[in-house]
């Protein structure tokens, strides 16, 4: 009989103990210091070989003037609707300037959508893309594209929203904008 209360007390203690443990880990106050280790490296020239294939290409400066309550840039662009998505597309680059969530409200009894992206100067959250290439032109984040329409609403499971870039030597390329249902 003193054995089976001597398991019990225990058993008691031992999960009293992981709850306290758990308990300590969860309402711990978080730090977020980083702690970096002085080191010395010594640096061995040798002769690495480098990736031809990637270009070196030069990059440009961009200075940010921030006025909070203007757009970042105006150009044309292409609304695009789905079922979650409201996206706005800008034809400069191809890129998302602007996405709403349409079934979460910035605030509960809000009609305001939630955004997610941003074309505004002090919060320029955008997505970007484009192509670099030493011996020809290609379509950067600062070329202009083209789209057949301003408009598009999904109705399928799928929409598909093409946008082309041409240049002056012939070379057409198409940035595809892939949206499924859900």
């Amino acid at each position: 009989m003193d054995n089976q209360r001597l398991f019990i007390v225990i058993a008691i203690l031992l999960s009293v103990f992981l709850l306290w443990d758990k308990w300590t880990f969860r309402n711990a106050p978080s730090s977020n210091v980083n702690n970096v280790e002085q080191s010395s490296a010594v640096l061995i020239n040798e002769n690495i070989e480098t990736a031809s294939d990637v270009p070196n290409i030069e990059t440009e400066a961009v200075s940010l003037d921030i006025d909070k309550n203007e757009s970042y840039e105006s150009h044309p662009y292409t609304n695009i609707k789905t079922d979650l998505l409201t996206v706005e597309v800008s034809h400069k680059g191809g890129a998302i300037q602007n996405a709403y969530l349409n079934t979460y409200p910035l605030e509960l009894g809000s009609q305001e959508k939630f955004q997610l992206l941003s074309n505004k100067k002090g919060s320029v959250f955008q997505a970007q893309s484009g192509l670099a290439s030493k011996e020809e032109s290609l379509p950067s984040h600062l070329s202009m594209f083209s789209s057949d329409r301003s408009n598009y609403e999904m109705t399928n499971n799928e929409l598909v929203v093409p946008f082309t870039w041409k240049s002056e030597n012939g070379v057409e390329v198409t940035k595809t904008y892939r949206f499924k249902r859900g």
